[in-house]
């Protein structure tokens, strides 16, 4: 996907409630939001295509391909 459509697809998505997100076996991330929308992002075999961020540091990151990286965070 062409990067600048990329960024007007996310800008729509933004303040909406995400109800869950998941990953297929293949590293690729489904999100679902409460509005019934859902996105997919699929992994990519030379870059890493997605990364997610929570509370306390948790970080998951899809690397090419399609293995996660994921940091925990506080353990608090």
């Amino acid at each position: 996907m062409d990067p600048d459509r990329g960024r007007a697809v996310l800008a729509t998505l933004q303040g909406r409630t995400v109800k869950s997100a998941a990953t297929d076996e293949s590293g690729g991330l489904l999100v679902s939001f409460a509005d019934g929308t859902h996105v997919h992002v699929g992994s990519d075999e030379e870059y890493e295509s997605w990364a997610l961020a929570g509370p306390g540091g948790m970080k998951v990151v899809c690397m090419p391909g399609g293995e996660l990286a994921v940091w925990s965070g506080d353990e608090s």
